[in-house]
């Protein structure tokens, strides 16, 4: 087996396993890698044949921005097709990855678990618990028997207006850091930014359920949730995610030992 960086030779076959792991439609498939490089995917090889993938994609955490060692990596699309799986193909490409990323000076690496199990897979391979959320969950029908609000105050915004703005709100936390590139490519696939009064947000909408993927500022996250039953009539349950220690959302693997490094992180736009 050969780990190693893919290349522009390894695109149609990166995007066959993609399709056959995940089931995502090719036109975001083609988006993801022309967006974010397929420079940033390892692969696992195997007679010729790409078994196992996973993309790292360069961020910073804003913690570390005052320190030489600020950058981290993103694993997203860690995959490993079906018939492969069980041989340690990914414990070794993620291998590969911390390695090479901490050759790169990076301060760690991180991930969103998709679920409990994997969780527990990445916990084996030295991933630690360190991004945190906190989770609302509302009814339209009980949204709507209560007064209804103005939506004239809503502004759209720019991702590069987001990402400003985001920063000086989370300037005095632990978080990553995601830069105007990556916010540019989500809001490509349907993520919208939002201004109300002192607050951000970001939401977008997935079959008959509006999820607010981060929600930052003084607005309660009830009264979001009133003012999109006004404005966007059409679901059944709002999802808000905002900053807190209640639901953990992340793992981190640390290239480097530091003294003082925080407990805990916020990340938010996970896109698993």
């Amino acid at each position: 087996m050969h780990y190693r960086k893919a290349s522009h030779f390894d695109i149609l076959a990166v995007k066959s396993l993609w399709k056959e792991v995940f089931g995502d439609s090719d036109d975001y498939i083609g988006n993801f890698i022309t967006h974010f490089g397929i420079e940033n995917c390892y692969v696992c090889e195997l007679n010729e044949k790409i078994t196992a993938m996973a993309f790292a994609i360069p961020t910073t955490l804003s913690y570390f921005a005052h320190r030489r060692a600020n950058n981290f990596k993103y694993l997203y699309a860690c995959a490993t097709l079906p018939d492969y799986r069980g041989q340690g193909m990914m414990r070794k490409l993620l291998s590969t990855i911390f390695d090479e990323s901490s050759n790169e000076k990076c301060a760690g690496i991180f991930l969103h678990p998709a679920d409990k199990n994997l969780g527990h897979f990445y916990r084996k391979l030295g991933f630690e618990d360190f991004f945190y959320c906190e989770h609302f969950w509302y009814y339209k029908e009980k949204l709507l028997a209560q007064q209804s609000l103005p939506v004239k105050s809503f502004h759209f915004i720019s991702p590069k207006t987001y990402h400003q703005k985001r920063v000086k709100k989370l300037e005095d936390h632990c978080f990553v850091n995601w830069n105007e590139h990556f916010l540019r490519f989500i809001h490509q696939e349907g993520v919208q930014f939002v201004e109300y009064e002192n607050t951000i947000f970001s939401y977008q909408i997935m079959f008959n359920q509006i999820i607010i993927e981060e929600l930052l500022g003084d607005v309660p996250p009830i009264q979001i949730a009133r003012l999109l039953t006004e404005y966007l009539p059409d679901f059944e349950t709002i999802h808000i995610r905002s900053m807190g220690n209640e639901h953990g959302c992340g793992q981190i693997k640390w290239c480097i030992s530091l003294a003082n490094k925080p407990k805990y992180g916020y990340f938010a736009f996970a896109m698993e």
